[in-house]
């Protein structure tokens, strides 16, 4: 946003800057326009870079409609984040997600997607990146 800095390094775990006050999303403010627009009863690709998968955890894909105050949870992937099953390596085996999007989910310009994750290994940290979009086609579009 403008006058903002944003932090886009999404191998930081929330609060990584010292202080417990950083925003949950990185960033203040909302966006002017959303970054990307998608249809209700669609399905989102979601795709990561290679990184350290920590051996797993759990993961979630949700949406809020308040701004980021509350979410709703779209897509849980528990214990198993990043990999098939167990994982005895920090080398991450899936790094794409498809998450599906309810037919019913309400029409909106001022959504936020975000992506939570609790690492399995190493210090428990708590990752967690938004994107301001609009939804289309559902209930109330």
């Amino acid at each position: 946003p403008a006058g903002e800095q944003v932090d886009y390094d999404m191998t930081t775990s929330i609060g990584s800057e010292g202080t417990a006050v950083s925003p949950i999303c990185k960033h203040t403010k909302p966006y002017d326009n959303p970054v990307a627009t998608w249809t209700a009863g669609s399905t989102v690709p979601v795709k990561f870079s290679p990184g350290n998968g920590h051996s797993g955890g759990h993961c979630e894909f949700s949406i809020s409609y308040d701004g980021g105050k509350t979410f709703v949870v779209l897509k849980q992937v528990l214990k198993y984040c990043f990999y098939s099953g167990p994982a005895n390596t920090d080398t991450p085996s899936v790094l794409d997600f498809n998450v599906e999007l309810p037919a019913n989910l309400p029409g909106s310009n001022k959504a936020v997607f975000a992506w939570t994750w609790v690492n399995a290994s190493g210090n428990r940290e708590y990752y967690m990146n938004c994107a301001d979009i609009a939804i289309v086609g559902g209930a109330g579009s």
